[in-house]
């Protein structure tokens, strides 16, 4: 198929189309194996946390700013989307694991206040 014009063949239609979902299945595995240790769930939810994904984006006033926050939400949801498709117990492992490192982190203020 050297002219791209050309219709591919039934075989080379299957050749790219098994290309392109083994492409698809080497991503999905790696993103597996960073949610599969403590340091990559924490950089995830650090992207998605930074998205301000669970938050509202309007910004009375500022077509600007909303825009920005709709930016930086869209790219957070998709990384929220691609866990819960991949390994949804994860993202609940990530929220406890958040959520434990904040009463540990209060606990350690309080006691230096004290």
């Amino acid at each position: 198929m050297s002219n791209p014009l050309d219709i591919p063949t039934d075989e080379q239609e299957k050749k790219r189309l098994d290309e392109i979902k083994a492409e698809k299945d080497k991503e999905d595995q790696d993103l597996i194996d960073v949610l599969n240790t403590a340091c990559g769930r924490r950089f995830l939810f650090r992207i998605i946390d930074h998205a301000e994904t669970m938050r509202e984006p309007f910004v009375a006033g500022s077509f600007d700013l909303t825009s920005y926050n709709l930016g930086k939400q869209s790219e957070g949801k998709f990384w929220l989307t691609e866990i819960l498709r991949l390994s949804p117990d994860k993202y609940f492992q990530m929220c406890r694991e958040k959520k434990s490192a904040m009463v540990v982190k209060e606990t350690i203020r309080k006691n230096k206040e004290e």
